[in-house]
């Protein structure tokens, strides 16, 4: 009889041991699940981050392309009107030296021409010349 009680006895073990390495196999698996879980969790919060972080740099991109387009357009009517301001100082400027030549020749020649006086009696008076 002890040889069958020895026999049970080992197969107890063994079974007892079977049974541990199940339950440590089960709360491993359970470990691994809810590690798992966790991580799907911190992906899903992650993912939704990003996402508004990418919403976020449409906009971002959107009103930075927006300033470009508009300063370009500044730019552009900034140097048309430097350009049209230029084109009115060298005509003022050759009116300047047209005046100016055109008053060095009249001293020359001794002719002065005063422009009409506003109270002067009637239209059409185109001013006085006058020789020295």
């Amino acid at each position: 009889m002890d040889d069958g009680t020895t026999g049970c006895s080992g197969e107890t073990e063994t079974l007892a041991r079977m049974k541990q390495g199940t339950r440590d196999r089960r709360l491993a698996g359970g470990q691994r699940a809810a590690a798992l879980e966790g991580q799907q969790a911190m992906l899903a919060t992650l993912r939704t981050r990003m996402e508004r972080m990418r919403e976020e740099l449409r906009g971002q991109e959107e009103a930075l392309s927006d300033q470009r387009v508009m300063q370009e357009a500044s730019e552009t009517d900034l140097k048309d009107r430097l350009a049209h301001v230029q084109k009115m100082r060298e005509g003022l400027d050759n009116d300047l030296q047209l005046h100016q030549e055109e008053r060095r020749r009249s001293r020359r020649d001794g002719v002065f021409w005063t422009p009409p006086r506003p109270d002067a009696a009637g239209p059409g008076l185109a001013g006085d010349f006058s020789l020295l």
